[in-house]
């Protein structure tokens, strides 16, 4: 089905922005272009591109960059029939050296930086369904819930999904 409304295509750049920045950091990459394309369903093709001011390898930089691209482009109104998001210019994230702004503008965000190297790590552990940003749980455009429910409940309200054990609030 296709996609539509800004929550929905959030959700579906949020789930594609993850996907790219887990194999970029799978290969120690960072990117300085975020690109997206997408089909509306008569399959006309809308492609954009940004270049960023830093490198970067961070879901929110890349995922924020796709809307505002979409935005610009399509606007949120549009039914999108098929949507991709691609990293590119790609640079190996230990010979980057960024130029300190001093306005306090640019680079990466540090505590996001945490945020999604914990994650990393944590799917490095416990395997690519452990952990996900619950933004982008929508089972009905195919993002999300894999496996069956246990039959208990946990205390506090979660239930966990077997298979790739991802856990969502009910």
């Amino acid at each position: 089905r296709d996609i539509s409304g800004e929550q929905e295509i959030r959700a579906g750049v949020s789930a594609l922005s993850d996907e790219v920045c887990a194999r970029m950091r799978a290969e120690n990459r960072k990117c300085t272009v975020v690109q997206i394309q997408v089909k509306d369903p008569s399959f006309k093709t809308v492609q954009k591109q940004c270049t960023l001011s830093h490198s970067t390898w961070l879901c929110r930089e890349i995922s924020d960059t796709a809307m505002e691209l979409i935005r610009k482009s399509i606007g949120f109104s549009h039914p999108i029939r098929s949507l991709t998001v691609t990293a590119s210019a790609l640079v190996p994230a230990d010979e980057i050296h960024e130029q300190l702004d001093i306005f306090g503008g640019g680079g990466s965000d540090p505590k996001q930086e945490a945020i999604e190297n914990a994650m990393a790590d944590i799917r490095k552990k416990f395997g690519t369904g452990s952990i996900h940003l619950g933004s982008y749980e929508n089972a009905e455009i195919g993002i999300g819930l894999y496996g069956k429910p246990r039959k208990k409940p946990h205390h506090n309200n979660q239930l966990h999904y077997r298979g790739n054990d991802k856990i969502c609030q009910q």
